[in-house]
């Protein structure tokens, strides 16, 4: 696209008319919601809110650490058991190449 200069077509001299009002305006829209968004927390929370939201969170890390210690434990057990298995597999070529160069 050409700058907004002296010799421009009809889309051109369209988009060099709207184009100030057209940043203009994004800028607006992004000083609107950053600035709404940074508005002031509102009242504290009394004690009692704090509490329970502190037991709903206590709660709530029991229960994922309990599932993700089963699942973690579930990987290992299924993990380990493959890294046992390629060794062994390996394990046993290496005796059966050394079997075969053993002299009869």
């Amino acid at each position: 696209m050409k700058s907004c200069g002296n010799r421009l077509n009809a889309s051109e001299i369209w988009w060099c008319s709207i184009y100030p009002f057209t940043a203009t305006g994004i800028i607006l829209v992004l000083v609107a919601v950053i600035w709404g968004g940074c508005g002031p927390a509102g009242s504290p929370l009394d004690a009692e809110t704090r509490l329970e939201i502190d037991t709903t969170v206590s709660n709530q890390l029991l229960y994922v650490r309990k599932e993700m210690d089963s699942v973690c434990r579930e990987y290992e057990k299924q993990y380990l058991k493959e890294l046992v298995d390629s060794i062994k597999k390996v394990r046993e070529e290496e005796i059966a190449r050394q079997l075969k160069t053993i002299p009869k």
